[in-house]
């Protein structure tokens, strides 16, 4: 109770979340499904962080968006063990992954019954509207992965996919605020990862 519903439904969906992350047996789709896990614990926390010091956004939101903003990701690599042919080809199973991540997010989204709020954000967070400091949760997800140290291994291996400069300045943020801003709530940051890992 003292922790209160908003704490524990990131922590339960990160439960889920893993559950997915551990389908694919050992090999490449386990290791993308791995590097894929710290990259999403790492942009939940930093919208976490982000939402209380930049913006007038639901910080609980905005790390409970972060850690299903890839749920669809997760799932169709649980289910990518059932194609070898697909598993052995990386780059295509990264862009079959990419162009499904949609019209799967959708389906798995609507199965969580969440807000349409909630929803429309976690599906627009490829897209960034440009808002400086983020105005809404889809901007403040993109900036959070923009931002993340966390490379994304699934856009890493689709050739289609043009790598974001991860620069604050191609964001429209002053680079020396942004780095002093996450280096005084690295502990903070910190500290949310390991709570949403374990």
């Amino acid at each position: 109770m003292r922790v209160g519903i908003d704490g524990v439904r990131p922590l339960a969906m990160a439960l889920i979340v893993d559950q997915l992350r551990q389908a694919p047996p050992a090999g490449a789709c386990r290791q993308l499904a791995d590097a894929l896990w710290e990259r999403s614990m790492h942009v939940a926390a930093l919208a976490y962080v982000l939402a209380r010091k930049m913006t007038r956004l639901n910080a609980d939101e905005a790390m409970f968006a972060g850690v299903i903003h890839d749920l669809a990701r997760f799932y169709l690599l649980a289910r990518a063990g059932d194609y070898p042919e697909l598993v052995a080809d990386p780059a295509t199973l990264a862009a079959v992954i990419n162009d499904l991540r949609e019209p799967v997010g959708e389906r798995l989204l609507d199965q969580l019954g969440l807000s349409e709020s909630l929803r429309d954000a976690v599906l627009a967070a490829r897209s960034y509207g440009g808002s400086m400091p983020p105005e809404t949760l889809p901007d403040l997800l993109f900036v959070a992965g923009a931002l993340s140290l966390r490379p994304d291994p699934i856009d890493a291996l689709d050739t289609r996919v043009l790598a974001l400069a991860n620069s604050a300045v191609t964001l429209g943020l002053d680079q020396r605020t942004v780095q002093e801003m996450i280096a005084a709530s690295g502990d903070e940051i910190y500290s949310i990862v390991l709570a949403l890992e374990t």
